[in-house]
């Protein structure tokens, strides 16, 4: 048997042990429609102007190729940085619901 085999032992699987799994699909702050498109929207927009800008950057310090490689660079940076946010700002939405979902939660118990 390989020292990277592992048939072995069995694979843990969190969705099997119950609690934890169940708890997390909870948590997840899902969106509606109209806010995922205005960040699509807000996001293509940011992503654009932060194209144009390493572009010129881009050309002003390293000429055609680094005008090029500024403005992808730049996009990418861009791109991952706002989905971050948005993903720092869900995290912060779910925080501020767990009081009010506990509290509804609790309500439907007693009824």
């Amino acid at each position: 048997m390989s020292v990277y085999s592992n048939k072995s032992q069995p694979m843990y699987n969190p969705a099997e042990s119950g609690g934890e799994a169940e708890q997390k699909e909870e948590e997840k702050y899902k969106p509606d429609e109209e806010t995922i498109a205005r960040r699509e929207q807000r996001r293509q927009f940011r992503d654009g102007a932060a194209g144009v800008a390493g572009c010129v950057a881009g050309a002003v310090l390293l000429g055609p190729v680094g005008m090029v490689a500024c403005a992808v660079g730049a996009v990418a940076l861009t791109h991952g940085a706002l989905v971050a946010g948005e993903q720092r700002k869900d995290a912060r939405v779910v925080a501020a619901r767990k009081p009010f979902l506990a509290f509804e939660k609790a309500k439907q118990r007693a009824a």
